[in-house]
């Protein structure tokens, strides 16, 4: 396993929509926002947990008035196997 921490600043922060092969799970540490997953929108807050499949095309946007906060986990030995793929027509 290999895990991070990420974060998107107040009301106009993204992460871009992309996907990987490995499966990633969130959790939102801090602050609220939405996780787009293969089009569909999810609002999470503190607390909440997100799956998403292998190469599910995903992304995060933060409308709120503070920092959106997570925790991410993958299920590989590095973060040299997790190759991001970034997609050029998908809007956040």
């Amino acid at each position: 396993m290999c895990a991070g921490l990420a974060a998107c600043p107040p009301r106009t922060g993204y992460l871009a929509c992309h996907r990987h092969t490995q499966a990633e799970i969130y959790y939102i540490t801090a602050g609220s926002g939405v996780v787009v997953i293969d089009g569909t929108e999810h609002v999470v807050s503190k607390g909440a947990v997100v799956f998403i499949p292998g190469d599910a095309e995903h992304g995060v946007r933060n409308e709120g008035e503070e920092s959106l906060e997570w925790f991410y986990v993958f299920p590989t030995a590095g973060f040299g196997d997790v190759v991001y793929r970034f997609s050029r027509e998908t809007k956040l």
